[in-house]
């Protein structure tokens, strides 16, 4: 039976939390204990994380259901962080003290409000120089060689207020947001040519899909390093033809996850593909 849910230490800074607001969207850090719920949809696997804060009674329930001993990752945390998941679901809740800060409630509203008060103090300050500035200058008289003709009379000239000069001072500049990769799927596939190479790799390990556009043999070459950069061998060449014009042009960033290290002949592996939002429609296969 496939897996429904996922308990694991993040293994990227790249995944958004799925919880309610006003964590919705925040980046899980790497290293933190996260909750994954794992989908099957017509291009694959795919997995909505959140950080284990975030996690509701719901899940919770469904969790203890799993039952959590057989859920993939629980075997591999602390200790401790197995007796926390235990006792949450046990209690239908989390530890206040898991609760992210990025879901505490008022902490981006808060973010979001501290500018008022200093804005109107500034614009207070800059209407009063501006006052402060035209005094003098409607004291002045006109010089003789300066009188206006009395047939044409006194010509006034038509300036901004301070109000309105301050306002376009303080015109807020549109914060550009940013663009946060979402994952796209999981796609499961193999290594080869792993005998011509010496680099070794051991089970659950992560490597790196480096392109190879100058590969004589094929120029959408996709070749797979362990972490120290030593070659393991290549991606299939029928995978590698789909994925390399997406890597070129920026549009998905693929990572690779072992799941049998390459001492037992052929390797299999996990392939997590991360887009950006604007080409999620654009990468997704035919």
């Amino acid at each position: 039976m496939a897996a429904t849910h996922i308990v694991e230490y993040s293994k990227s800074s790249r995944a958004a939390c799925h919880g309610a607001p006003p964590c919705k969207g925040s980046l899980i850090d790497i290293g933190t204990l996260r909750y994954g719920a794992v989908g099957h949809g017509k291009y694959g696997e795919t997995v909505e994380w959140r950080h284990w804060g975030c996690v509701t009674p719901e899940i919770l329930g469904r969790l203890a259901f799993a039952p959590v001993d057989n859920v993939p990752g629980f075997n591999e945390l602390k200790q401790e962080d197995q007796r926390k998941i235990r006792l949450a679901i046990g209690l239908r809740r989390v530890d206040a003290s898991d609760i992210p800060d990025t879901a505490r409630v008022g902490s981006r509203g808060d973010e979001n409000a501290a500018p008022g008060p200093s804005q109107a103090k500034r614009k207070a300050a800059f209407e009063i120089a501006m006052a402060q500035a035209q005094g003098p200058r409607r004291a002045s008289q006109p010089s003789s060689s300066q009188k206006p003709s009395s047939s044409q009379g006194p010509r006034l000239l038509s300036a901004p207020t301070a109000s309105q000069i301050a306002a376009e001072v303080e015109e807020e500049i549109p914060v550009q947001e940013e663009i946060i990769d979402e994952l796209l799927c999981n796609y499961n596939t193999n290594v080869v040519g792993i005998q011509y190479y010496n680099g070794l790799v051991g089970d659950d390990e992560e490597v790196r899909l480096v392109r190879q556009p100058q590969n004589q043999y094929d120029r959408n070459a996709i070749k797979v390093e362990n972490i120290g950069r030593a070659q393991v061998g290549h991606i299939p060449k029928q995978v590698a033809a789909r994925l390399a014009p997406l890597m070129d042009r920026n549009q998905i960033t693929v990572e690779g996850v072992v799941n049998q290290g390459n001492l037992r002949g052929r390797q299999e592996y996990t392939l997590p593909m991360y887009a950006t939002f604007p080409h999620l429609v654009l990468v997704e296969p035919d």
